[in-house]
């Protein structure tokens, strides 16, 4: 093949040749635009498929949060009442954080229950405040609970009072506060049921002239109960829950009676 070339002309062929190979390896390994769109294809159905559980595996996150959160009200309550002969913390009026109420003379149901809940902690000052506890609230509000005395309002004569844990008949099922959801000033630490329904679920009378929002745990909020479990819902069951005393009676409109 080399007969008669120089030795420079022989490896000037041979590189040559061997440059040829090297492109016609770089060709064959190379993807075709064909190729490329298939895997761009697979990689956006893949983001398709993944985005919608991602989000869903967020919201549960944030639901199991926020009842965790709730929990520990419930176990506030729990240690209050054990100081205040049964007795829940008392909602006023409107009460900002530091303020008191004109009526009862003292600060907003979440501030009383304030201590209750940070000694339960070792060191309270790393915690969050209990009150801003919902990462899925939807409005700017930092107080994302309510406290029921719907119950306490009624049998006091429809004049701000304290609920009286005693008195409950079925402390499994009475409605003690949960989730808000409805349309409090923002600035309000003392969020209560006793003129209007704060969980605005279907199946309960709805307050007139208030905005509720779609329940922001995926289409259920979170509720306390007496005994201190917490469990989540997207409709009012009158079997599984009571604003009553002693009967089985979902929130009443004080203005109705």
């Amino acid at each position: 093949m080399f007969h008669g070339v120089s030795w420079d002309e022989r490896v000037n062929v041979t590189k040559k040749i061997s440059d040829r190979s090297a492109v016609r390896r770089c060709d064959s390994s190379g993807f075709t635009l064909i190729e490329l769109l298939v895997v761009i294809s697979i990689i956006a159905l893949l983001i398709g498929i993944l985005l919608p559980v991602l989000s869903s595996a967020r919201r549960s996150a944030g639901a199991i949060s926020c009842a965790s959160v709730i929990r520990q009200i419930g176990q506030g309550h729990a240690v209050f009442q054990g100081d205040h002969r049964s007795y829940y913390p008392v909602a006023g009026g409107y009460i900002e954080w530091g303020d008191t109420d004109g009526v009862t003379r003292l600060p907003s149901w979440m501030e009383q229950l304030n201590d209750y809940i940070r000694i339960k902690h070792d060191d309270a000052s790393d915690q969050e405040p209990f009150y801003s506890g919902c990462p899925q609230f939807p409005e700017e509000s930092p107080y994302h609970y309510f406290l029921s005395g719907n119950a306490a309002f009624i049998n006091a004569g429809k004049v701000f009072a304290p609920v009286y844990g005693d008195a409950v008949v079925h402390p499994s099922l009475f409605v003690v506060g949960g989730d808000l959801n409805g349309g409090f000033n923002v600035g309000d630490a003392d969020k209560d049921d006793y003129t209007q329904n704060c969980l605005g679920l279907p199946g309960l009378a709805q307050t007139a002239g208030w905005t509720y929002w779609t329940p922001h745990h995926g289409g259920a909020l979170n509720v306390l109960f007496g005994d201190g479990h917490v469990k989540a819902y997207q409709e009012a069951d009158p079997r599984e829950m009571t604003f009553a005393y002693t009967t089985m009676t979902l929130w009443i409109d004080p203005s109705s009676l």
